[in-house]
């Protein structure tokens, strides 16, 4: 019975974490496309350079090849650091989301 606990309560798991968006898959054509024009109308490339975004600002150094994780670029989006503002007053959560998969999907 133990067993069988723990496949429904995994299989349950599972399923909310796929009805979240949080299965850590790769992201859609449609959020990097939204990414990149969150990049481009928020005046990130204004700062950075990045090929896939076509921008070539110098401030904020060249981010291609940088390798960057979702992760840390939404964070920093959000809140800043480095001397990079934070945005979090200026985008909406899913704007930061989307720009944060697109770089790092750009930066691989």
């Amino acid at each position: 019975m133990n067993a069988a606990r723990s496949l429904l309560l995994a299989t349950a798991l599972a399923l909310l974490a796929a009805a979240c968006g949080s299965s850590g898959g790769a992201p859609s054509k449609a959020e990097l496309a939204r990414g990149k024009k969150v990049f481009v109308s928020a005046g990130c490339g204004n700062c950075h350079s990045l090929s896939a975004a076509g921008t070539n600002g110098i401030v904020g150094g060249p981010l291609d090849g940088s390798k960057l994780k979702k992760e840390f670029v939404e964070q920093r989006v959000r809140f800043g650091g480095g001397g990079m503002p934070g945005f979090e007053k200026k985008l909406s959560s899913g704007d930061i989301a989307a720009v944060a998969a697109f770089v790092a999907d750009a930066t691989r």
